[in-house]
């Protein structure tokens, strides 16, 4: 998605994690967010499973491109595309698809992981808490009047 429309525009936190790029030929990475994320004018924005900003950064993979084209062909080599779903991969898509609030002691059983365990994967590699990330979760399921 390319934003032209206004100068800027804010992207709501929706619980994913997005790889912007820039005119300036920059690269950003961003993990799910709490607050909203503005948007320049003309950057293209990719939106990724929630953890894959982490993967990038654990594996040291930077994406540097010198357009737009090469950003989006960077974005399609085996490199980045056999980057392999984790255990909270399948956690989050738990809580995404699901449309159902979990505890983590729910979570837990059901993956077979320490509850412990599931709470340091979500601040290390989501970059909040599972209580945040799925208030942001709730927020999105409410409706709007």
């Amino acid at each position: 998605m390319s934003i032209s429309n206004k100068d800027y525009d804010l992207l709501q936190p929706d619980g994913y994690s997005y790889i912007l790029y820039s005119e300036e030929n920059n690269t950003t990475y961003h993990k799910p967010l709490a607050n909203p994320l503005q948007l320049k004018h003309s950057q293209f924005v990719v939106k990724c499973r929630p953890t894959y900003v982490d993967h990038l950064t654990q594996n040291n993979i930077t994406i540097q491109a010198t357009n737009s084209d090469e950003f989006l062909a960077q974005l399609n080599t085996p490199k980045l595309k056999d980057l392999t779903p984790s255990i909270l991969d399948s956690i989050i898509f738990h809580l995404h698809f699901l449309n159902e609030n979990t505890s983590l002691k729910q979570l837990s059983k059901r993956y077979q992981c320490d509850t412990k365990n599931i709470e340091n994967l979500f601040k290390r590699s989501v970059g909040l808490s599972f209580i945040q990330y799925q208030n942001i979760l709730i927020t999105l399921r409410r409706p709007t009047y």
